[in-house]
């Protein structure tokens, strides 16, 4: 089990992070943070799958209410 969260967690990318992005323009800056939103979706869905899979189903309703 663990290398299966291993694997999936290796394909995520993390949240974008650059202090040179503020001069980037419009369209970037949104695209970067579309794409940000995105990941943490991700991240929240597979939160929320393990919660499940564990019972703990106050985390899920936690979860659930993070995931935009």
């Amino acid at each position: 089990m663990q290398q299966k969260i291993l694997r999936q967690e290796s394909t995520i990318t993390a949240l974008e992070e650059s202090e040179q992005l503020k001069y980037k323009k419009l369209k970037t800056i949104l695209f970067t943070a579309v794409t940000d939103f995105n990941t943490q979706n991700l991240f929240v869905t597979c939160a929320i799958q393990s919660a499940e899979k564990e019972e703990k189903f106050a985390l899920v309703l936690f979860l659930q209410s993070l995931f935009s």
